[in-house]
């Protein structure tokens, strides 16, 4: 992977801790959910794992396609558009009013959930020289254990006044908040990497 941006790596850290917050706050908090999800729809023990195996599965098979897709389309452009679909998948739910769709949504979702590792891993190992890699990665990856209490406590308290579907779109729409400033944020450094791939074809 090539130098992608001109913006200082300190700046570019710091937003994909953010995303990495929102993305692997997702995760963690689908487990909350799951049983006021199972309760409201009368679901079985093996309906509602269902939900979290097959948000894991849509992740884990996106995560090379989506790595192979930075490199055409350029890594933050991915990056953004990939919190983003994780993030609207989880406001989406506010309308969901049986399982089948609950389903086809967290499986939706999970596609959105499987770019961030390769590719806001890959973006910051680029960006730092070796001897700061390390640090930089260790940072990265401290905020997305962030994420898996924050996002889980503060759906905790969320479900008890606005219910799961509520809940699920107040954190979808922080996140969605969140990929719209990153995209805004580095959209001329989006642009310079766009021509500089196209180029290199």
């Amino acid at each position: 992977m090539s130098k992608p941006l001109r913006a200082r790596p300190s700046t570019q850290l710091w937003w994909c801790s953010l995303l990495h917050i929102v993305n692997d706050g997702f995760i963690a908090g689908l487990a909350l959910l799951l049983p006021f999800i199972a309760a409201d729809l009368g679901l079985s023990y093996t309906e509602a794992g269902l939900l979290k195996t097959a948000m894991q599965g849509a992740i884990s098979a996106t995560q090379i396609p989506a790595g192979l897709l930075s490199e055409r389309l350029g890594e933050m452009l991915v990056l953004g558009l990939g919190t983003a679909w994780f993030s609207l998948s989880h406001v989406a739910l506010i309308l969901a009013g049986g399982y089948s769709v609950v389903l086809v949504l967290i499986i939706l979702s999970g596609v959105g959930g499987g770019v961030y590792h390769p590719v806001g891993t890959g973006l910051i190992s680029s960006v730092y020289p070796v001897d700061k890699s390390g640090p930089a990665i260790g940072t990265l990856n401290f905020f997305g254990d962030v994420g898996k209490v924050g996002f889980p406590a503060l759906a905790g308290v969320l479900v008890v006044y606005v219910g799961w579907r509520g809940c699920a779109a107040i954190l979808g729409g922080m996140g969605t908040v969140s990929a719209l400033l990153y995209l805004l944020h580095f959209r001329r450094d989006i642009e310079r990497r766009w021509r500089q791939i196209s180029a290199a074809r």
